[in-house]
């Protein structure tokens, strides 16, 4: 199954909470941030399909996001604004906007743009055999190897949460398994050592190899492994 990640630049909680309730039944899955600061350090370390950015119409400088994402990067672009106008909706479009929607919005209406700008701004992938595509994890030399054979050293705490996943590529693993394996404690001080622990193993892929590492965020549920893995077992002495 392919994860559809999405960034939200939107100060409503009461809309992002809507919206992410009727996407939480489907492959989508929603995070949040207050500030154009916040969404380009989110941008920095996870990969995300669409960007929705809410917009005021008295403040331009809003489209310029829009602006800044499209020349940037591939993301779809989706601009929202709760008082719309004619001259409004063409500078948005003119900005980079793929699609623009107005109050009062159809939250279903938006999961449907995403998915569709998910589908035509996905690159087709010949199809090479799932083994071909094989990431590994080396628990003998504590490395990731990635599928042209990139190793990549980690710490104990990455080589635990990743073999946890990969040993389960494909499938969700709950916050609280992750908890457990790597002996964070179960409150908010636990589920930020995870956050920072996921920021910079995606930190370390990326700036090691170039390439973003296929760990997905699960909204409200923990992590998934996307890609096919392979975990090979310390050779005994």
């Amino acid at each position: 199954m392919s994860y559809i990640n999405v960034i939200l630049l939107d100060e409503n909680k009461a809309f992002q909470a809507e919206l992410t309730e009727i996407a939480k039944s489907t492959d989508i899955y929603i995070d949040r941030v207050n500030s154009e600061k916040e969404l380009y350090e989110a941008l920095a370390t996870i990969q995300y399909n669409v960007a929705i950015i809410t917009i005021d119409q008295t403040q331009p400088h809003d489209l310029n996001i829009v602006t800044q994402l499209r020349k940037k990067s591939a993301l779809g672009v989706i601009v929202l604004t709760a008082a719309p106008s004619t001259e409004h909706r063409i500078l948005s479009y003119e900005s980079g906007a793929d699609h623009f929607f107005s109050s009062p919005i159809e939250h279903k209406e938006i999961v449907a743009a995403i998915r569709n700008l998910f589908v035509r701004l996905t690159p087709i992938v010949p199809n090479v055999p799932l083994g071909s595509y094989n990431w590994q994890l080396d628990k003998s030399s504590w490395c990731l190897i990635t599928p042209d054979n990139h190793e990549i050293k980690l710490t104990a705490k990455e080589l635990k949460f990743l073999e946890l996943l990969m040993s389960q590529f494909g499938e969700n693993v709950d916050r609280h398994a992750v908890k457990l394996t790597l002996g964070y404690t179960t409150d908010d001080y636990g589920n930020r050592s995870i956050d920072s622990l996921v920021r910079r193993l995606r930190k370390k892929v990326l700036s090691n190899i170039n390439i973003q590492l296929p760990l997905q965020t699960v909204h409200a549920v923990g992590y998934c492994f996307s890609a096919s893995a392979q975990v090979l077992e310390s050779q005994s002495s």
